[in-house]
């Protein structure tokens, strides 16, 4: 494996570990309890130096905010890369051949992950990312119906066509 994706499996791992949604929520519920200590202030008709530093924490507040959901992307878009780095791993002729259940999974991990980083992209793009993320489970969904050895319907007919030997 080349050192980038030794790098991007390093940091999905650390992307894994570390999840910051509770501290979000928390810096985000701080800040809406600040406003609210503001606006009663304001109503009061009260001008402090209090007032003013914590509208001066309030701004930070919303920049640790705005820092860690600007993680929060950049960790969905790291795993995203490798997954689309993994699933093109696995997708070669013989596993799409011999294992077209294994491929299903793949082509699945990949379009939702391609779609997570179109959103990323310029508008053109960006408006597909919903689209091939929501593929989520269609490949394996869709790899029983269309294999006529698998599915329960149809096995007769496929038996009529020339050259199908199983």
């Amino acid at each position: 494996m080349p050192d980038i994706w030794k790098g991007f499996s390093w940091l999905n791992h650390k992307c894994a570990e570390t999840d910051t949604t509770e501290l979000k929520e928390m810096v985000d519920q701080a800040s809406e309890r600040i406003d609210l200590v503001l606006k009663g202030a304001e109503i009061l008709k009260v001008n402090s130096n209090v007032t003013s530093k914590l509208k001066v924490a309030n701004e930070h507040l919303a920049d640790v905010s705005k820092g860690l959901a600007l993680k929060d992307t950049l960790c969905k878009d790291i795993k995203a890369v490798s997954d689309i780095h993994d699933a093109m791993e696995v997708l070669n002729t013989d596993v799409i051949m011999k294992d077209p259940n294994k491929a299903a999974k793949a082509f699945d991990q990949l379009f939702s992950a391609v779609g997570v980083i179109c959103k990323q992209l310029p508008p053109v793009a960006a408006q597909w990312g919903l689209f091939f993320e929501s593929a989520g489970s269609f490949f394996e969904d869709m790899a029983v119906p269309l294999n006529p050895e698998k599915r329960q319907s149809g096995r007769e007919q496929w038996k009529q066509i020339e050259g199908y030997s199983r």
